[in-house]
């Protein structure tokens, strides 16, 4: 059995180089850099806001009529969409900003 999965390793090819698999190989400038930085916390916040608005979606549908629990939770689901807007804004604005800047 061993010398069977010893065999399948025989044949990989082991000659693969890092572009044949998608690894980045060379150095990446300052605008890339900001850019994956800004796009990476940007959609960290949209998640985060996503989740803000379901619990606050379901706040409000539990709330029974409590009229401080209701505004407490539309006030939760309006910054939750502020949120979102907000980090697809971002988003759109490092990526235009820096394919017509940074080339």
């Amino acid at each position: 059995m061993i010398l069977h999965h010893l065999t399948d390793l025989a044949a990989v090819p082991w000659n693969v180089t890092g572009n044949e698999i998608n690894v980045p190989t060379g150095t990446q400038n300052i605008g890339d850099v900001i850019k994956n930085i800004i796009t990476l916390l940007m959609t960290l916040v949209g998640m985060l806001s996503v989740i803000f608005l379901i619990i606050s979606g379901l706040r409000y549908a539990l709330s029974n009529g409590d009229p401080k629990a209701a505004a407490s939770a539309k006030n939760g689901i309006l910054y939750a969409v502020i949120g979102i807007v907000v980090a697809i804004a971002a988003i759109a604005i490092v990526t235009f900003v820096t394919s017509h800047v940074g080339g």
